[in-house]
């Protein structure tokens, strides 16, 4: 500590240690293409419409210029050297002269290039002058180990070089890294991987093509026309599309343009060099197994944003495509994340199948960590968006599950398809005779259901809802407490004659049952046989029956002298039944006489599934039945 002229007073720290330099530089950058970013999105700021990147032919050297607004001698103290003292952020996040946000943040471009060259040299030039100033920056020794520990004012200085002449209208800022790291150089000079017959990530590519494609995936600048989503139009795309074309920037690699290589495809092609140039880099899956959701909202802390998750069917080529990528004003954040950040359900294969980006206006800036590479998770602007991509995840799940059919027919061919559209139309028809209620067991069925619930039932799983009715049945048998040992034998032996589609005998089986509960019913009532008796002379005189007065001894006397119809009509008469529900019970009476004699009475599975549900309504869970 450094005292100011006095033993009480204010203290001084020290100047930070060179190692800050050492963490700061070497911490925030993963890939040479990320640090690279860095010095791009400057130039953006910068106002600059291009951008040239120009190796030497061993890739020792990179001189990265562009045609900004370039750096007077007082602003290249202020703002290029001097970690973290931006003051373009004072200007807000929108640049009006140029029409396009302003990009930087913690004003650290310096470290992005400090940990990858030995020195670099700046040439920059702003208009209304006729000279320009050169600065040479050594790097190499602030990462000396020995070093570390002195203080970072001794050791971070720059050359003054002489100043050169321009023409008084050029502005323009030059920067050469001169003697790239060693293992930077030897990726750039990596070889294409030749010992598989594709390729499957971007790993496999030379390293020069590699580090192009990464730059172009992270950086403000367009897409290839027929990008990302080729084939399959979508608002939110086409507005990513405009805006990037409004901004009005392009960037090159040694002459050649390079542009966003979101190109989502299937398979890889076999035997092929890939470049970045090249447009058919992998094959296209049939459109049919595709779809794409659109996205645009935005949370309550104020983050705003829209894009799109894609799906194919199919896994997606290069690997490094699959998952959701982040743009924060256009910028590309870490890359694409296969997990689609921490997304807490497993979907298999689906998630090789998936792709998106979310692009977002505004709101998330305070999320971003230092290395502007990745988030602070903690942040609750950044977690409500997370939430909000997981939900969009959720939805897209649903709709693979729904589309599973059709694609499986795709992938096996032309007569798969024709039969699954022709097994589609079948299904179809049977969903809207449920609907509608075209025969008289379906309409008594939506009669003893209602209408809003039946409905529901039958479009929740159109092509699968009797089988949902089947399992909702199940479960509601199951669920009958009182069901004596003898009744629950009747229901389980319908279901099973229904699984073995024997439809009479599941009819049949499920009125045995209910008749057996009726009977209980009246056996437990307190002189239950003589009020059957009375209620039956009712329903006779009523023209309801025909009856006799009859004296019962006990349940199984009145079982074997009395008929169905009239158990029914004398219950009725008692109350228990409705007169909707006794009209129904006396059609499916008729329904199950026709199942269990000789007829050529044709049952289907709807009605032995929407008998034993009305059964079910009108005998087992009617209060009335109930046997304490």
């Amino acid at each position: 500590m450094t005292e100011n002229n006095s033993s009480q007073g204010k203290f001084y720290p020290r100047s930070p240690a060179v190692q800050l330099i050492m963490h700061l530089s070497k911490g925030a950058y993963t890939t040479f293409a990320k640090a690279i970013r860095e010095v791009v999105n400057n130039s953006f700021d910068a106002q600059a419409t291009e951008v040239k990147l120009e190796f030497n032919e061993d890739r020792s050297e990179l001189t990265i210029s562009d045609d900004g607004t370039g750096f007077t001698a007082e602003k290249f103290d202020e703002e290029f050297l001097r970690i973290s003292g931006s003051r373009r952020r004072d200007k807000g996040n929108w640049d009006d002269d140029m029409k396009r946000p302003i990009i930087g943040i913690y004003g650290i471009g310096v470290l992005a290039i400090a940990a990858v060259c030995e020195k670099a040299v700046i040439q920059t030039k702003v208009a209304g002058t006729t000279k320009g100033i050169v600065r040479e920056i050594p790097f190499a020794h602030l990462f000396d180990e020995s070093l570390k520990t002195e203080d970072l004012r001794d050791h971070f200085y720059y050359y003054k070089r002489p100043d050169f002449e321009a023409l008084k209208d050029k502005h323009y800022t030059s920067i050469r890294l001169i003697n790239l790291n060693k293992d930077i150089q030897d990726i750039l000079n990596r070889p294409e991987d030749t010992k598989h017959k594709n390729w499957a990530s971007i790993d496999q590519f030379d390293g020069f093509e590699g580090f192009k494609w990464q730059l172009g995936l992270l950086v403000p600048i367009k897409y290839q026309d027929d990008f990302p989503v080729r084939g399959l139009e979508l608002d939110t795309i086409d507005r990513a599309k405009a805006e990037l074309e409004a901004f009005n920037f392009r960037v090159f690699v040694n002459d050649k343009e390079i542009f966003k290589p979101v190109r989502l495809g299937h398979k890889p092609k076999t035997k092929i060099k890939w470049s970045y140039e090249k447009e058919d880099i992998s094959a296209l899956p049939p459109k049919d197994l595709c779809s794409v959701n659109r996205i645009e909202s935005e949370t309550p802390s104020g983050v705003k944003f829209y894009g799109y998750i894609y799906e194919q069917g199919r896994a997606i080529y290069p690997i490094n495509l699959r998952g959701i990528l982040i743009r924060v004003s256009h910028v590309g954040i870490y890359g694409y994340d296969l997990s689609f950040y921490k997304y807490p359900k497993n979907l298999g294969l689906t998630m090789s199948m998936m792709s998106g980006e979310i692009f977002v206006e505004s709101g998330l800036d305070d999320a971003l960590a230092m290395d502007k590479d990745s988030f602070k998770e903690h942040n609750s602007a950044f977690i409500e968006l997370i939430r909000y991509i997981h939900g969009e995840v959720e939805k897209i799940s649903s709709q693979i599950k729904d589309q599973s059919k059709i694609r499986n027919a795709i992938i096996k061919g032309p007569e798969a398809v024709a039969e699954y559209k022709d097994q589609t139309k079948k299904e179809a028809r049977k969903v809207k005779d449920l609907l509608e209620a075209k025969t008289p067991t379906i309409h008594d069925m939506r009669s003893s259901v209602g209408v809003k619930e039946w409905e529901k039932t039958v479009t929740e799983k159109p092509n699968l809802s009797l089988r949902a009715f089947s399992n909702r049945l199940r479960t509601r048998i199951s669920n009958l407490a009182d069901s004596p040992d003898e009744e629950q034998s009747y229901l389980q032996e319908a279901l099973r004659c229904n699984e073995k589609n024997c439809w009479r005998a599941s009819i049949v089986m499920a009125w045995n049952a209910a008749m057996h509960r009726i009977f209980q019913k009246i056996n437990h009532e307190r002189n239950g046989l003589v009020q059957f008796n009375n209620a039956a002379i009712t329903a006779s005189s009523r023209g309801l029956i025909q009856y006799k007065t009859k004296t019962y001894r006990d349940l199984e006397y009145l079982k074997r002298r009395v008929l169905d119809n009239q158990v029914l009509a004398a219950v009725y008469v008692r109350g228990w039944f409705k007169v909707e529900g006794y009209r129904l019970m006396q059609r499916n009476l008729d329904t199950r006489n026709y199942c269990g004699h000789p007829t050529d009475y044709e049952v289907t599975e709807d009605d032995a599934l929407l008998t034993m549900n009305l059964l079910l309504k009108q005998v087992f869970e009617n209060p009335k039945f109930r046997v304490k």
